[in-house]
């Protein structure tokens, strides 16, 4: 009947990356701002004092390049720290977004790395 959560959490390398983020809950008038602290294709670790509980559906914006729109679920809660999101809809035009930016941060962090 499929995998077990821990095992999704892992299916994507994630990358260390300070990306910003507007996020919304249904109830929520208004966005919120932070920035993601790590990023991969199967989601993000959101950095925020006010944190929401697991389970909280989320419409997301991570400004890239281009902004790449998702809908998400809190995964993880780490309470005055952050949560752990996990991307539960995204366009396939979106996720190519992400993951070319992905790509590129990977390909400049192996470069700086080379001439160390």
């Amino acid at each position: 009947m499929g995998n077990p959560p821990g095992d999704e959490r892992r299916k994507y390398s994630r990358a260390k990356l300070r990306v910003p983020v507007e996020f919304r809950t249904a109830e929520a008038k208004v966005s919120s701002r932070a920035e993601t602290t790590d990023l991969s294709l199967g989601g993000f670790y959101l950095e925020t004092m006010f944190t929401m509980p697991v389970g909280t559906e989320l419409e997301v914006t991570l400004h890239l390049e281009n902004p790449v729109l998702a809908v998400a679920t809190v995964a993880t809660c780490d309470p005055s720290f952050g949560n752990g999101v996990h991307f539960t809809k995204i366009l396939p035009e979106d996720e190519e977004s992400l993951k070319s930016y992905l790509e590129k941060q990977e390909k400049a962090a192996e470069s700086g790395n080379a001439g160390s």
